[in-house]
């Protein structure tokens, strides 16, 4: 959301977000004038504007003529669900409710595009494809990942071949969700997005796990330039005594490797619960229909402003969910 501003902007901007996500300033404080705020900080005025306009946007402060500039209560998240089919529509809604989520029901692509254009509460679009014939959908999807790059978007289909015109380019969907569609799938989708108080900047310690040394360095460059920690293996068991060592936020995953990349998903799943396992691969057509899912999928060949979503996630269980 910050990445418009300029380095002075973007350091004030870092600053009063931490200070309100963490409760540093809580809901109902009045922030200083925006005269007091550029001295404090040794920025313009105009400078301090532009980021309040930004947090403004963002639903976290309130400019009130008049009386001056407030810290809100933060919004729940809402979760976009675009299906055609109004029984499946409901389900969704239900498990997104249940999970602690506000749940937004669009019966097509025009009322989910209306929803995004107007609500910046949506993190997440769980998206029908065959709304009512596949390129309804595939156009949806395009459009959302074009213009909203910052939120996950997962598709939700009976008919994952219905996504192969996708494979391969940055309008691919990250995650993808069988129809029928269960309450576990929807809340392990849901675990994948960040709590509200996780910082946009934190260094995270990432293992990229590919037989291939010059992929393996391709992704390390890719995964380094944002400013986090990579380590390496080679193989399934390298990157399982990798895990036993330490803990990492983020497992990068190829699926044609030795040692089995599914099988190493699914030990790393179950053993490292905070752990976002994302597989690499230019088959995603195998992934989909492999248990264990919804899995994140970064589909060959893939570009820096995929990894950096993917590395927005996290793994937790969202509130309301069931143990």
């Amino acid at each position: 959301m910050a990445g418009s501003l300029g380095p002075r902007a973007l350091r004030v901007y870092e600053a009063l977000h931490h200070a309100i996500r963490s409760g540093e300033l809580p809901p109902g404080t009045q922030l200083s004038t925006i005269p007091v705020l550029a001295a404090d900080f040794g920025v313009s005025p105009v400078t301090v504007r532009n980021v309040q306009t930004r947090l403004e946007e963002e639903g976290l402060i309130s400019r009130e003529v008049g009386r001056g500039t407030f810290v809100l209560a933060p919004a729940p998240k809402s979760i976009l669900i675009v299906e055609d089919d109004e029984q499946s529509r409901a389900l969704v809604g239900e498990y997104v409710t249940s999970a602690g989520y506000r749940a937004l029901l669009a019966s097509g692509p025009q009322e989910g595009l209306s929803y995004l254009e107007r609500d910046r509460t949506v993190v997440l679009v769980l998206s029908d494809i065959r709304m009512p014939t596949p390129a309804d959908g595939i156009e949806f999807i395009r459009t959302v990942r074009r213009r909203w790059p910052g939120i996950l978007l997962a598709a939700v289909t009976g008919y994952p071949d219905d996504l192969a015109e996708l494979h391969g380019t940055a309008d691919c969907p990250t995650l993808v969700v069988l129809k029928p569609v269960r309450r576990s799938q929807i809340e392990e989708t849901l675990s994948r997005l960040p709590p509200a108080s996780a910082p946009s900047n934190q260094r995270l310690p990432v293992l990229v796990v590919d037989d291939d040394p010059e992929l393996r360095w391709i992704v390390k460059q890719l995964v380094s330039v944002q400013g986090h920690e990579v380590e390496e293996a080679s193989t399934g068991s390298e990157a399982l005594v990798a895990l036993g060592r330490r803990q990492f936020s983020h497992v990068l995953l190829d699926l044609h490797m030795p040692g089995g990349g599914m099988e190493t998903a699914a030990a790393i799943t179950r053993a490292h619960t905070d752990t976002v396992v994302v597989l690499m691969t230019g088959y995603p057509e195998e992934v989909v229909n492999s248990p264990g899912g919804p899995w994140l999928l970064l589909t060959k060949p893939f570009h820096g402003n995929e990894v950096e979503q993917i590395l927005s996630l996290r793994r937790h269980r969202p509130n309301g969910a069931r143990a």
